[in-house]
């Protein structure tokens, strides 16, 4: 049986009642309040008697004369610094026991005194002595006041209060709850007569809520017999209880003197039984509702719920987690339940620990009581040894579905920001705290509680954690909410509470700092009870082991619960009598204690044991040199996830039978299950940090080296190549992900565990090490990618870890020194990247969409257009190759950050085009941007994308320049004529000092001053002023200057005294130091903006056009490095601090893409350009018969007919003149230009490729042919132009055969049509409206007039965005047939941005967006 119900039995009223466990404190012998233990009484009192509490300690004296009786001799201690820097409650080191506040809710309990906070709140008059405990640990005593002696006396008086509130509850509780009211009455009793004490009486007070939360569930009749039983069960344990109860006010004085410590421990012990019996009835009835509640959960919201990104494992339910031991941890986890329910106090808590001291025990335990009494909202319980639940990005959308399931109301709220924004997961750290928990429990008012443990183990390379980050910037906005986190004391967790937001709301109780008795009696207990049940399991064991061996084990855990664990697991082997094992391991070497670090310290107890463990496990038959124990040894500790014993067998290509004998031998290091599959994992980290710790773990043979990632790494490519083929899952065709009910279990059915770990984490082994097998393993890479790739894909987007691919082939690329796989793994990056929705949201669609949308000279093309299985054709448009970058995006709808290493761009909300001067601080973390259009400056954090302010610049005039001090919290700003300094923290203007010659280039920070540059008659002035106001400007030096040169788009690098600027068209570099010429370029095309890298290495210019020109510096000057070509005009170049990337946004914010750089220059001749304009605005005309189709660029002068049969251009004409609108039938094409419409007559299709011009008719323009766009009726009788510039013409309507104008109109938009029947004209504004005209006659034989018909907000049929066979094309790029059929899926820069980008035909589908150089031409019919 195991130990934790045989050890109920102690509960009946026939046993002993020394199995009960502490804290009750009896009162004295005479019932006058005399004092026998140090710590009676609240915090910061004594009751009256001769001891002084020091916050969370209790520091002794000498009795006082007025004592009724003397202290307990041994209790005049003098004061030591550790009793000066316990935590809050820490028990006294002789009884254990704690020391209460009893003061109303609301007042200040004495205990961590905050910096900054306001020292005049109520606190209680008993306090004698407080500490001020920080986040390092650091704890300072402050002064006693002598007055707050006098009311320790009241301590009796509040006792007894106490005992009025157990008689309250007891007085409150229904006749239909009768053995909890004869409970509570019968210890009330028992304290009328021992008048209590603050430990015991904090529990009974604790229960108030709790009981009278039951005696309303037990009011309401019931039906359900489970129901019926429970309430059965939990009444019978309360009459036991009571009848134990009854049995402390039958004892004589003498017994009461004698037995009061034990007399403590044992009522205490009831009072936790009570506790735990309403608890365990509060948990089925949570989990009870929680099941209830989830049932109501309709379909559609349950898909969203399931499929939102998030980490399913990471709640305190999953991974079959336990609690702490009962009747261990009382005093830390009273501590924590007194903060949880009372919403006055602060809203952060945080359990400070080393490693091994037990926090996620005690996290765990938490959640099971919050969750029991419906405080617990969410949990996340953070795992180094899973991807998704060390990943800070999982936390908080995890939490936020965990409330959703919890809270309909929050719910309702989720699930909507979620449907019109899917990617939010995706977001920063601070978007998705503010979106997906701030504002929804803003909205709701939601009271709630929210775990999150071991904060330490999640992957964060910042400096100062960026969840606390996050924290500090929302948790006030949230009153109602508390947070309950736990960690190690690692510096960036302790600079994360260190936040000056953070330090004033967060509690913190440093576990480590428990007084060693009370840790070390939770040990011993431990080890009781572990060492019961072992007796129970092996006959023989009674009275064992002797007191001596339980004093040398708790002697070397030494405070550290993961020693005892690891223990009593060694020692419950099936292989070995414990006795034996007991033997061997107190025969052992010891080691020291752990010593205090956030890690293990060499030598310690605990590297003993898991030495002996090892040894045991390998040492004989040579084992140890066995490659399969390395190999899975490797598998369970280097895993990314853990494996289950089949899955290792699997990707090592071994019998299982082969794995569990080794797994078994080290059972006492590993979680093991029964089932094998189910995945097996350290115990605890502290193993793995040892057994790859080659000074700890000694044994050389067994330690495991990052060189055993290479063992696993084989085995996965391998096992992929053997067994990935297409479809694997079976899915239907074109079908979504979210649409296959089944996915999972397919998933599981088809794919084995060892096959998903392997596409997924694979390249989490490819490290770089020295190795023999780099040949073997470059081999396998190219046989991966060049006949597996695809496939892996699926997998990846079966189980949802598309992502995994990015960060795979970014591996592989700089892993490898073979430039042919370096192509290929770049080519298959890119293939990801360009349709990564596409296969992340239907993995069929690998096949229908993104392969036959890939560019036809990719490599993987190449290698994989065998497995096309298109279902629309696509006749245009396709590229031949890659876009040179390798990002690009349009600017989204809210705040995001875009890390490329070093780099960051910040994407600020409807302000594409407001920002005319960007800045970072000098370690990255921060950004600051002007805006001109609303003079201000907003500055972010980008570790977590959240805002941190803005600053009016009002009338301060355009911003030129701005840089960050170096410790980040100062920014200066170069104006016009003006230098200002402002606190970014507090969003004030610091100085402001005048400028009197004219500013150029750039300011920068040079060491604590700001230096800037002016221009006056040819020379370069150096300026350095102060962040103060009392250093003004003072010019510090001069550069010279070349003889032609120009202040024209001046750019200076200070740090080397380099100008750039420009001059009649020449791009120039001088260095000024040295007097020469760097650069002197004349090829580029109407250069415009400049920058350098911050090394000098790179140096970029961007042109009016779509080109950027990058130069490499070298010992002769700069030498063209690589020409790219963006998609848009007038760039914004940067280069990356790194010098490895190039970003540029173009002009009005409409784009931002990345490149990398080359590692070896290449000729700018040999990149192809494109001309400056506008590739928004195509002109597009489809036949009658759909078998040709006219596009011209609008004020272009030359038109592209594509014939539809060969799906490829099949004659360009030259307009001669600037074409404004365009019509084609099956034999003329009709072009209207400038002030004329010229028609040409069509060749046959297989005759001469060159067409007749037929005719022109000159007609009078109604404005500048720019501003111009026309459009042809169907029966070629009418044309309708609109001009872009509103007035009484801004529609006319001509007679095509002689240019007569025929009628005229007033209107808004320009992108006009003509109805099917000729008779009507409309016109489409940019947002979509439409007008519409009928064509009248009015008197006379040529007399029209426009007649309006009306306006359309969201007009359907009949129009050329609509396709008239009932095709559509979803905002998200899909096209769906008539039906519903999923046919196409267009990449994100390949979908237009408003309906005005489409045109439809029959079956014809044609569209075009800013992005592309040509419009996509796409065929539907053909397989359908």
């Amino acid at each position: 049986m195991p130990w934790y119900k045989r050890s109920k039995k102690s509960f009946q009223p026939s046993q002993t009642l020394a199995f009960f466990i502490p804290a009750y404190i009896a009162a004295g012998p005479l019932g006058i309040g005399a004092d026998l233990s140090p710590d009676i009484g609240p915090k910061g009192s004594n009751g009256g008697r001769g001891y002084r509490i020091v916050n969370r300690g209790i520091v002794n004296r000498q009795p006082e004369p007025s004592d009724v009786l003397p202290a307990t001799p041994g209790f005049e201690d003098t004061i030591t610094q550790h009793e000066r820097q316990v935590p809050l409650d820490a028990p006294n080191e002789r009884s254990g026991l704690i020391a209460r506040d009893l003061s109303p809710v609301g007042q200040r309990e004495p205990g961590i005194q905050k910096e900054g906070e306001n020292q005049d709140r109520a606190t209680p008059p008993a306090a004698v002595g407080t500490q001020s405990v920080h986040p390092d640990g650091n704890a300072q005593e402050t002064v006693q006041s002598g007055e707050s002696r006098v009311a320790i006396r009241d301590w009796k008086d509040r006792a007894i209060g106490v005992v009025g509130i157990a008689a309250d509850i007891a007085m409150g509780a229904a006749e239909a709850f009768s053995p909890l009211k004869a409970t509570l009455a019968t210890i009330s009793a028992v304290y009328a007569q021992y008048q209590g004490t603050a430990a015991v009486m904090d529990k009974v007070e604790s229960l108030r809520s709790r009981v009278a939360a039951l005696e309303e569930v037990f009011k309401k009749p019931i039906d359900d017999d489970a129901e019926k039983k429970r309430r059965k069960e939990l009444q019978i344990k309360f009459k036991s209880i009571e009848e134990t109860l009854r049995l402390f006010p039958q004892k004589s004085l003498i017994l009461r003197v004698a037995d009061h410590v034990k007399d403590n421990e044992d009522v205490s012990g009831l009072l936790e039984d009570l506790r735990e019996a309403i608890n365990d009835y509060q948990m089925v009835q949570q989990m009870a509702i929680y099941d209830q509640g989830c049932k109501l959960i309709d379909a559609a919201e349950k898909v969203i719920l399931n499929n939102f990104r998030r980490a399913p494992g990471a709640g305190y339910q999953r991974e079959g987690r336990k609690g702490c031991l009962k009747g261990t941890r009382r005093m830390v986890l009273d501590q924590i339940e007194l903060w949880a329910r009372d919403f006055t106090k602060l809203p952060v808590y945080w359990l400070n620990g080393l490693a091994g001291t037990g926090k996620s025990t005690i996290a765990q335990t938490i959640a099971e009581r919050m969750f029991a009494e419906g405080q617990l909202g969410a949990s996340f319980f953070c795992s180094r040894d899973f991807e998704d639940r060390s990943n800070l990005h999982f936390i908080f959308p995890t939490i936020a579905v965990q409330l959703a399931r919890r809270y309909t109301k929050f719910r309702s709220i989720f699930v909507s920001l979620v449907d019109s924004d899917p990617d939010v997961a995706h977001d920063s750290l601070s978007n998705q705290m503010d979106k997906l928990i701030v504002q929804p429990l803003k909205e709701t008012s939601i009271s709630t509680i929210i775990v999150i443990d071991a904060l330490d183990e999640c992957k964060d390379k910042e400096s100062t954690s960026a969840i606390l980050s996050v924290l500090a910037q929302f948790v006030l906005q949230v009153p109602k909410v508390k947070f309950f986190l736990t960690g190690r004391p690692e510096p960036r967790i302790r600079k994360g509470f260190h936040l000056p937001l953070l330090t004033r709301a967060t509690d913190i109780f440093l576990l480590h700092e428990v007084k060693p008795d009370q840790v070390n009696s939770d040990i011993r207990q431990f080890f009781k009870e572990s060492f019961l049940e072992l007796a129970y399991h092996h006959p023989g064991l009674d009275h064992w082991p002797a007191k001596e061996q339980m004093d040398l084990l708790c002697e070397r855990a030494a405070g550290l619960f993961v020693y005892a664990v690891a223990t009593v697991k060694f020692i419950d082997s099936q292989n070995y009598p414990p006795k034996k094992r007991l033997d061997l391991l107190l025969q052992s070497a010891g080691g020291s204690v752990h010593v205090g670090g956030t890690e293990f310290e060499e030598n310690t107890s605990l590297d003993s044991l898991y030495r002996l463990i090892l040894q045991g496990a390998f040492k004989s038959d040579g084992a140890e040199d066995d490659p399969k124990v390395h190999s899975v040894l490797a598998a369970i500790v280097l895993a990314a996830n853990p494996l289950s014993p089949s899955a290792i067998a699997t990707l090592l290509g071994v019998d299982p039978e082969d794995v569990t004998p080794i797994l078994s031998s080290i059972h006492s290091l590993l979680i093991l299950h029964e089932d094998i599959s189910k995945p097996v994992r350290p115990f605890h980290k502290s193993f793995p940090d040892f057994i790859t710790n080659p000074t700890r773990c000694t044994n050389q043979k067994l330690c495991i080296s990052p060189s055993h990632h290479l063992g696993l790494l084989v085995p996965c490519l391998t096992l992929m190549n053997n067994t990935l083929e297409k479809n694997m899952c079976q899915l239907p065709e074109a079908v979504n992900n979210s649409q296959v009910e089944d996915l999972q279990e397919r998933a599981d059915k088809y794919i084995s565990q060892g096959l998903q770990y392997a596409c997924r984490f694979w390249h989490k082994h490819l490290v770089n090490e020295p190795t023999t097998k780099r040949d073997e393993i470059t081999s396998a890479l190219y046989c991966f990618l060049e006949k597996k790739f695809l496939y892996w894909l699926e997998v990846l987007s079966v189980l949802g870890a598309l992502r995994n691919a990015v960060d795979a082939l970014k591996f592989v690329g700089e892993w490898s020194e073979d430039t042919s796989l370096l192509d290929l793994a770049n080519d298959c990056f890119r293939f990801v990247m360009g349709f990564f929705e596409v296969i992340s949201t239907s993995a069929p669609h690998i096949y229908h969409s993104a392969l036959p949308l890939s560019p036809k000279g990719s490599l993987v093309q190449r290698y994989y257009r065998s497995q096309v299985d298109p279902l629309a054709k696509v006749t245009c448009g396709v590229p031949d190759l890659w876009d040179p970058s390798i990002a690009n995006a349009s600017f989204p709808e809210f705040i995001r950050a875009v890390t490329l290493k070093q780099l960051y761009t910040v994407y600020p909300k409807s302000r594409g085009r407001d920002w005319e001067e960007i800045v970072f601080s000098s370690d990255g973390h921060l950004l600051a941007g002007h805006s001109w259009t609303e003079d201000c400056i907003v500055t972010w954090d980008l570790k977590t994308g959240g805002v941190i302010g803005e600053i009016s610049t009002e009338k301060a005039g355009n911003c030129k320049s701005m840089s960050f001090s170096d410790c980040g919290t100062m920014l200066g700003v170069l104006f016009q004529k003006t230098i200002m300094t402002y606190n970014i923290l507090s969003n004030t203007c610091i100085s402001s000092h005048q400028v009197q010659e004219p500013a150029v280039g750039t300011i920068w920070t040079y060491g604590e001053c700001l230096r800037f540059a002016t221009v006056n008659s040819g020379s370069i002035s150096i300026w350095q002023v102060g962040f103060t106001p009392a250093h003004t400007p003072t010019r510090v030096a001069s550069l010279s200057t070349p003889e032609d040169f120009s202040s024209s788009s001046l750019v200076l690098l200070p740090t080397l005294s380099w100008l750039a600027f420009i001059v009649e068209g020449r791009v120039i570099v001088w260095d000024a130091q040295n007097h020469k010429v760097l650069l002197n370029h004349v090829d580029v095309e109407k250069p415009r903006i400049m920058s350098f890298s911050s090394s000098g290495l790179f140096f970029i210019c961007g042109t009016e056009g779509t080109e950027l020109y990058l130069w490499r510096k070298s010992p002769s000057g700069y030498l063209p490095h690589q020409k790219l070509v963006s998609r848009g005009i007038w760039n914004f170049p940067l280069v990356s601090p790194d010098g490895e990337s190039v970003i540029s946004i173009t002009s009005y914010g409409k784009a931002i893409q990345l490149w990398h750089i080359a590692k070896s220059s290449t000729s700018f001749s040999g990149v192809s350009t494109q001309a400056s304009c506008d590739h928004e605005d195509f002109l597009v005309d489809l036949s009658a018969d759909e078998s040709l189709i006219a596009v011209a660029q609008r004020t272009s002068h030359t038109v592209t007919i594509f014939a539809m049969k060969s799906g490829a251009p099949w004659l360009v004409i030259d307009a001669d003149t600037v074409i404004c609108g365009v019509k084609i039938t099956k034999d003329k094409i009709i072009v209207i230009g400038d002030g004329k419409i010229v028609t040409w007559n069509l060749p046959g299709r297989d005759g001469d490729f060159s067409a007749d011009r037929a005719h022109t008719v000159a007609f009078q323009n109604s404005g500048h042919v720019e501003y111009l766009r026309a459009s042809v009726a169907p029966n070629l009788d009418y044309l309708a132009i609109a001009s872009l510039r509103e007035s009484e013409e801004s529609l006319c309507v001509y007679n095509m055969h002689n240019g007569e104008k025929l009628a005229v109109a007033r209107s808004e938009g320009w992108i006009t049509g003509f109805t099917p029947d000729s008779c009507g004209v409309w016109i489409s504004r940019y947002d979509g409206v439409v007008d519409q005209w009928t064509i009248v006659e009015e008197g006379g034989s040529n007399g029209l007039k426009l007649q309006k018909v009306g306006t359309w907000r969201t007009p359907q049929d009949g129009f050329p965005w609509h396709s008239p066979c009932g095709y559509q094309l979803t905002d998200d790029g899909r096209i769906l047939s008539s039906s519903g059929k999923h046919l196409l899926w267009l990449p994100h820069h390949w979908r237009p941005n408003t309906k005005l980008q489409v045109r439809w035909g029959r079956n014809i589908l044609v569209v075009w967006n800013e992005y592309l150089l040509e419009p996509i031409i796409l065929k539907l019919e053909v397989y359908l």
